[in-house]
């Protein structure tokens, strides 16, 4: 299955970039974004999916496209419609992520993947795998967000920040396909970067995992001492949680809990975590307490964060 969305033309892949990312990937690879109704694959549903692939002719490069609506059978909240602006109606009539999942399995084939920022966009991948039991390839994961930020000059990591930086036409930002050319083209200058300056791309810097990984028997579900998260993901409310782990090994340390995902080694919390200001992940199986905050905590992790942010870097 291959689509193209006739309303809209897609920008012309740079030859240069197709050139680097086959010569990295010579049996060709795949850059997929999705849209959702949230952040947590364990809670949240999958509401668009599309992905490029590039591949080698015999005399020319294949470029083809997948890109597909799907009814995620729940309302859409307000706050995700107002970032990629997918509504209900736009959504109805569409076919479910049961019809559409597996054609995009047979799609990518065993071709490498590649996503911005991936551990999302493969925890919702894997988790539909799950409740579908369907089984995936050996695909290699790689993130365009991780690769940037260890090979390209320092800077800001985001997709759009690094799409400006980089002279990457990003049109329609938070619509799936779109990010997904951008993802790839991100990818593309790490490895014209790499190659300049380190003889060659370092792909190991972009690699995260691979499919294959996740055959081992893991529980996705959420333990039920953990059900607190579940309930305030949505909302990313203030939570206390004591965790088995870390400099604060054991203690209830204050967290704002972001999105739950589906890893190889088992789901994972991400958090901005308020001790630190800092943005972490948490194995959920060494989160052994989950707590509400009362006020009194709140006002001193709001007191403690006005300092941290007043110190020098």
């Amino acid at each position: 299955m291959s689509t193209i969305l006739s309303t809209r033309e897609m920008p012309k892949l740079n030859p240069l970039l197709v050139d680097g990312l086959l010569k990295a990937f010579p049996d060709g690879v795949i850059a997929l974004d999705l849209e959702t109704t949230g952040l947590s694959p364990l809670i949240d549903k999958i509401i668009e999916v599309s992905a490029v692939k590039i591949t080698q002719g015999e005399d020319h490069i294949q470029v083809d496209y997948f890109d597909e609506l799907i009814n995620p059978e729940i309302p859409i909240p307000e706050k995700t419609i107002s970032i990629h602006g997918i509504t209900d109606d736009m959504v109805k009539g569409k076919p479910f992520i049961q019809e559409i999942f597996p054609k995009f399995l047979e799609w990518i084939g065993e071709l490498p993947l590649i996503a911005h920022n991936a551990k999302f966009d493969l925890g919702f991948l894997m988790y539909e795998s799950h409740e579908s039991k369907l089984k995936t390839k050996d695909n290699t994961i790689y993130c365009s967000c991780q690769y940037a930020r260890v090979v390209l000059p320092k800077q800001s990591c985001r997709l759009k920040d690094l799409t400006n930086k980089l002279g990457i036409k990003l049109v329609n930002h938070h619509r799936a396909l779109d990010d997904a050319m951008a993802s790839l083209e991100v990818f593309g200058h790490g490895i014209l970067y790499q190659s300049k300056n380190d003889q060659g791309p370092a792909l190991k810097k972009g690699l995260l995992f691979s499919l294959a990984e996740f055959d081992k028997p893991i529980s996705m579900a959420i333990p039920e001492h953990l059900e607190l998260l579940e309930q305030n993901v949505m909302d990313q409310n203030i939570l206390m949680i004591q965790y088995q782990g870390g400099s604060h090994k054991g203690k209830l340390r204050p967290i704002r809990p972001i999105s739950l995902l589906p890893m190889p080694l088992g789901s994972i919390l991400y958090a901005h975590c308020l001790l630190s200001d800092l943005y972490k992940f948490f194995a959920l199986r060494k989160v052994k307490k989950v707590v509400l905050i009362t006020e009194k905590q709140k006002k001193t992790i709001e007191e403690r964060l006005k300092t941290l942010k007043k110190q020098p870097n």
